[in-house]
């Protein structure tokens, strides 16, 4: 059997990941880590954005600082520095994430991947800002960029969208297609979007979301390596889906 090349073993981690096994996903970039700078970087910046996924923004910055130590090119120092900016956002440090924002601009261009991640942290930060125009514009050019790349990336950035808008019709058609790729990690922020902006929804449809969101952190949860399970369970966003009583919508 022909060993498995380090991109597919950073594509299996990165596939896994967003399919809520994060402890499998773990596995496959721990066997990146001792391969060379460049994949050590990249797989350093993949499991910061897992611990930033489930809440952990502080362990986030730690792993994101460490791969940008060893990044070796635009896309692993993309990576890293655009990993910094929404650990700062996740933070609450809006003038931090600006300094790393900025200087992951450039390096941010050199593919879709990294250019479309670029441009959810910039919504991100501009909604923090209380800048809508802006945010609107990243969402808008994150939807185009990705376009015709990734099925997941363009689920993902119409999510932003209808969080900045508030224009939810969208994302009727992306939660079938989270449930059908079992793309669970998504399904809850899709959840607390349209939670966020229930008067603008279909009951009906409101419903299945929240209950697919709140199955997720369940599902989550169940794949988490060890000892992370408190530090998702004070997510408050998984404690809202846990603890609230769902949304009724208003249409």
């Amino acid at each position: 059997m022909v060993p498995a090349s380090p991109s597919s073993i950073w594509a299996r981690g990165v596939d896994l990941g967003a399919r809520g096994r994060y402890a499998e996903s773990a596995e496959h970039f721990a066997g990146l880590l001792g391969v060379d700078d460049r994949w050590k970087s990249l797989a350093l910046s993949s499991l910061a954005s897992h611990r930033r996924q489930i809440g952990d923004a502080a362990g986030a910055a730690d792993l994101d600082a460490e791969a940008l130590l060893g990044a070796t090119d635009a896309e692993s120092r993309a990576d890293a520095l655009i990993g910094l900016a929404a650990d700062a956002v996740a933070s609450a440090d809006p003038a931090r994430a600006t300094v790393w924002h900025v200087e992951s601009a450039q390096p941010a261009t050199s593919g879709w991947r990294t250019l479309t991640r670029w441009h959810w942290v910039g919504a991100e930060l501009a909604l923090l800002a209380g800048d809508k125009a802006t945010a609107t514009e990243h969402a808008r050019q994150a939807i185009a960029t990705c376009l015709d790349h990734s099925p997941r990336h363009s689920a993902k950035s119409r999510i932003v969208l209808a969080a900045v808008t508030g224009d939810v019709d969208d994302l009727v058609a992306v939660g079938p297609i989270l449930a059908s790729e079992g793309w669970v990690t998504l399904e809850w922020p899709l959840a607390l979007v349209a939670a966020d902006h229930a008067p603008l929804a279909p009951p009906s449809w409101l419903g299945e979301a929240w209950e697919a969101g709140r199955g997720a952190t369940y599902t989550i949860e169940e794949c988490l390596p060890a000892g992370l399970q408190p530090v998702w369970r004070s997510h408050p966003g998984v404690r809202r889906l846990r603890e609230d009583r769902p949304p009724t919508g208003g249409e």
